[in-house]
């Protein structure tokens, strides 16, 4: 029999099953519309997005095990690594269709302005996680815009 740590089966327990079911139930209503698109003519689109799917599902699930604190400690670092990475992109980066944007890293194109969606969220939970002002009475919404 195997024995599982108290510390894993919090997690499972703890885990948002629901979330999990909506972001499959929008996958699954993607991958219908595009299937449906593509049927006679570019069916491989619909095979190469169950495959991108498929690996993000299994990113999330992986990140979801990760300690959550990490990303407060790393927001600043991540943040300046992707601000690094967009100056790279003006210096040398690939233009396509008249627009400068990509990072070519042989096999594959780095779009850093997706990135930095994510680091300034990441920016903007660790400010508020340690900003004190809305512990007591939450914000309003004058104080999240100054």
């Amino acid at each position: 029999m195997v024995q599982h740590s108290t510390k894993e089966r919090s997690f499972w327990k703890n885990f948002d099953w629901s979330l999990l079911g909506l972001v499959c139930l929008l996958c699954a209503l993607g991958l219908a519309t595009l299937y449906s698109s593509t049927f006679h003519n570019h069916i491989y689109v619909f095979y190469k997005q169950i495959i991108f799917i498929s690996g993000g599902l299994a990113i999330a699930l992986l990140i979801s095990f990760l300690d959550y604190h990490i990303f407060e400690r790393l927001a600043y670092v991540f943040y300046i690594f992707v601000l690094l990475l967009l100056v790279l992109v003006i210096l040398i980066g690939k233009s396509v269709d008249g627009s400068q944007r990509w990072l070519d890293l042989g096999s594959i194109h780095l779009q850093p302005s997706e990135l930095i969606k994510l680091a300034i969220v990441f920016i903007f939970a660790r400010y508020y996680a340690r900003d004190h002002r809305g512990a007591s009475g939450g914000y309003r919404l004058r104080d999240l815009m100054f």
